[in-house]
């Protein structure tokens, strides 16, 4: 006779649940109505409490909802739920827990990271991404945000003045280094505002960690700007120290490098940013409204 009864499910959820509870310290909803795709929502914490922020969450439990690879979980999922997720109001995350190795995974559903399949659709899903790894955090911090249209133009407004100051005739550097040997990137973001004269005012710093290209996080932070290396700055201070690491076919094929590797690990950019047709187009719809 089969199992009247499994825990696999509710092993999964409660697993899930006291890890946003206790890692994440997030306000964690079961929806026990029965639905298409969402398990549970969450809503995100800031410094000032609940900020109405939430995630959606669809739960799976166990191996038989993933195909192993060496690095990686495959999971497969059909047009109604691939279309349920992608169109819902919420960010929506796929967590799951396998209890065979007692881990618990996750990855964003959007277009970016699911693809297509001859039968559906396939998400594939990291083994290293761990739900309670420190740097989940920050990453889901950063999906809610990103899809929150007001978080979105609350981040043009408060780089606005950045923006002016190019519109003005000046320069926006930004300086940063990269550990080239270690698999988490690391390093500081300083923003120099340069006047016409030449005079720099740093305005901004903040340090990072981080799973993206550089190229990748700095659109993530500016996505009002285009950017490139600044070539004043390099002409005047590049270093052969570069050549450690890179070839110059390398270079002449990428849009940012370094001018200087110390010690034949960290590498210091100089990123000078453009306005693009995003931070153009704002500060059109501000003079308006102002």
């Amino acid at each position: 006779m089969g199992e009247r009864y499994t825990p696999t499910e509710r092993i999964g959820v409660n697993q899930v649940e006291s890890i946003f509870l206790k890692k994440f310290k997030w306000i964690f909803r079961e929806q026990p109505i029965i639905d298409m795709g969402i398990d549970a929502q969450v809503e995100y914490i800031d410094e000032n409490g609940p900020t109405g922020k939430l995630i959606g969450l669809q739960i799976k439990t166990g191996l038989s909802h993933f195909h192993e690879k060496k690095e990686s979980f495959t999971f497969y999922l059909n047009d109604t739920h691939y279309n349920y997720w992608i169109n819902h109001s919420l960010p929506v995350i796929i967590v799951g827990h396998i209890p065979e190795y007692d881990i618990t995974i996750w990855e964003f559903i959007d277009k970016k990271n699911v693809q297509k399949t001859t039968k559906g659709w396939k998400i594939e899903i990291s083994k290293e991404n761990q739900l309670d790894g420190d740097l989940s955090v920050f990453q889901i911090s950063d999906i809610i945000k990103s899809k929150t249209v007001n978080a979105k133009v609350n981040k043009l407004q408060f780089d606005k003045e950045l923006m002016k100051h190019i519109r003005n005739g000046g320069k926006i550097n930004i300086y940063t280094e990269e550990w080239h040997n270690k698999s988490l990137g690391r390093g500081p973001f300083v923003v120099i505002l340069i006047d016409e004269q030449g005079n720099e005012n740093y305005v901004r710093e903040w340090s990072s960690f981080y799973t993206y290209k550089l190229e990748d996080l700095i659109q993530k932070y500016f996505p009002w700007a285009d950017f490139g290396i600044d070539y004043e700055f390099y002409e005047e201070n590049f270093s052969d120290s570069v050549f450690e690491i890179y070839s110059q076919s390398w270079l002449d094929t990428h849009k940012i490098y370094p001018y200087k590797v110390l010690s034949g690990e960290v590498g210091e950019y100089r990123i000078n940013l453009e306005l693009n047709n995003i931070g153009k187009s704002f500060l059109e719809l501000e003079d308006y409204l102002e």
